[in-house]
């Protein structure tokens, strides 16, 4: 019988060894030499195998599955995640591209409860992965980003019922009493795996278009942040003199590249100028009777976009 080839043991080191310095610094400053003395092998070995430091790339991206984070709404077709995360990305992980599904128990874990009787059930990838990248896309005031993300986006009713009540949902961006109760389940996912294995990427003001600010790192320091930039958005001092200008005969408007979709919710709450004063980019949409109920649906393709040029064309609408 001949020997077993080392092989896939041998490329498997090296994709890992390479996952391990990344951790620490930045691809173009890793050296293959670096990655093999990490890897417990020659260089020769690993150009053996490898035909570049991209090829190694290549490889530990294959090992990656991405997970659309959609909680207790049901799993996307291939078609719609291609509209809504482009079709290039959807070909490229094929099927390590997955919808999280709230009701496959197969793949939900239950790490434990906190300390007030919270029961934390989550998506297994969370737990099992080696390192789980949450990118979160949306913040409305206090509601969105934080550990919301993660015990929703990949929870299950039996967490999501604790928090998803009249009596807890809020927008507050002060002692939010769902995101309470969110930081004691986020808490015991951390307990159960360590509070490196999660890497969160949180936003501000992002549309198809932009994003205002990108932030990376724990769930509760970039939330912190995140929060911390949209009480500066509804500085007393810029309401004062908004409110002053109307009650002079003033007419104040809104006129962004932002999606209207997104700041149409907030802007009232922050600035006092209602939604219909808001101008800003959209989205086509186009209408439909779905069992007998009339909807609106969301098209892969821009509508309109409020920047440059477009500014006046946006407020000529109103």
């Amino acid at each position: 019988m001949g020997r077993k080839s080392q092989a896939p043991q041998r490329r498997e080191e090296t994709v890992w060894a390479l996952y391990d310095c990344l951790a620490e610094r930045g691809q173009e400053k890793i050296s293959i030499k670096e990655i093999a003395a990490r890897a417990g092998l020659a260089p020769g070995v690993i150009h053996y195998y490898f035909k570049s430091k991209d090829d190694i790339t290549s490889s530990l991206v294959k090992a990656i599955i991405e997970i659309y984070a959609n909680g207790l709404h049901r799993k996307f077709t291939r078609g719609e995640l291609a509209g809504i995360l482009g079709g290039d990305l959807v070909k490229e992980f094929g099927y390590r591209l997955v919808c999280h599904d709230a009701e496959d128990f197969e793949n939900l874990t239950h790490p434990g409860t906190t300390e007030s009787g919270y029961d934390v059930e989550v998506n297994k990838l969370v737990t099992d992965s080696d390192l789980t990248v949450y990118v979160n896309t949306v913040v409305w005031r206090g509601f969105n980003g934080g550990w919301k993300s993660v015990c929703v986006g990949l929870g299950s009713y039996r967490s999501i019922r604790w928090h998803h009540t009249p009596d807890s949902m809020s927008m507050s961006m002060n002692k939010n009493r769902m995101h309470e109760m969110l930081d004691e389940m986020g808490s015991v996912i951390e307990q159960k795996i360590g509070k490196e294995s999660i890497f969160k990427i949180e936003t501000a003001l992002a549309n198809p278009l932009e994003v205002h600010k990108v932030w990376a790192g724990g769930v509760s320091e970039t939330r912190r942040e995140v929060l911390a930039l949209i009480a500066v958005a509804g500085d007393p001092d810029i309401k004062d003199k908004l409110k002053k200008g109307c009650e002079a005969g003033g007419k104040t408007f809104i006129v962004s590249g932002g999606g209207i979709e997104f700041m149409r919710p907030w802007k009232e709450a922050v600035y006092g100028i209602p939604p219909e004063q808001v101008v800003g980019s959209s989205i086509k949409t186009k209408f439909e009777m779905r069992d007998g109920e009339p909807v609106l649906i969301r098209l892969p393709e821009m509508n309109f976009i409020d920047d440059k040029e477009g500014k006046p064309v946006g407020i000529n609408f109103l």
